[in-house]
Formats: structure tokens, sequence, C-alpha cells
């Protein structure tokens, strides 16, 4: 397939948000800040197709990633299991602590990958981040 590019005027240019044959749609993203603890704490949501990126940071940095998949039978009535594996980063076993229970907040039936930087891991901030990713379920 040829395509043919005709070069306009910067004022020309509308809307150049279009899907080509066999890409896919854009992902839709959220994202905020708290001060938690005293620590400014940056929050961005963004959910692709097939999986969803969540960045929680209190150093303005990605931080550790992590893998995050649902386990196959739900642990009670009201909680869903999940598996957690470090990509990249520290594999610490807050780090999981945290990664799951954030998980149930912002599992939305795809695979989660989650960049987490915290300068304090205490469960107040766990709680507060809780509260915080209600609104960003992608």
């Amino acid at each position: 397939m040829i395509y043919q590019w005709k070069f306009v005027k910067k004022t020309e240019i509308q809307d150049v948000s279009f899907i080509m044959p066999g890409q896919v749609a854009k992902p839709h993203s959220k994202k905020g800040a708290a001060v938690i603890n005293g620590n400014h704490t940056d929050v961005v949501c963004i959910g692709y197709e097939d999986k969803t990126m969540l960045i929680v940071s209190q150093y303005q940095k990605m931080g550790s990633m992590v893998y995050i998949t649902k386990d196959g039978a739900p642990i009670d009535n009201k909680r869903q299991g999940f598996t957690t594996n470090v990509l990249l980063g520290e594999d610490k076993p807050v780090l999981h602590v945290f990664a799951r229970n954030l998980a149930e907040v912002v599992y939305a039936g795809k695979p989660i990958v989650m960049g987490i930087a915290l300068k304090d891991d205490c469960p107040s901030v766990m709680k507060a981040l809780q509260s915080l990713l209600k609104d960003y379920k992608m």
C-alpha cells in the first residue's frame, strides 16, 4: 500500500489523529498527583488494548517495574488473587505487597505493568494510594 503525504501549512492542520489499517486505537490515560505523608506522589495510568500501565512515584522516576496478572480463582468473595513478577529493579517483598494491593484497585480484566518508586512504604501510604487510585481504573 502506498501512502501519499501532502505538505500543508501549519495553520491548515486540524486533526492528525487517525488510524491506519492494521493499527490499534490510541491508549487512554489519566494522571494526577497528591501529597502523601509529606511526599509529593505522581500517578499515571495508561490503558492499552491488552495491558494497563500504572506508575506511582515519589521520586519522579519509574522505579521498579512489576508485571501483574490475575490468578484463576479469587482468594475469597471480596478479594482477587494476583501473581506479581519483578521485571526491573530490586525484588523486595514489600514491592509485591504494594503491587498486589494497588492492582486490586485498578484491575480491569487486563494484565498490569506497574512502576513503583516510593520513599515511604508504610501501610498508611498504601491506604492513601488505594483511595487515590479508585478513579484510575481503565
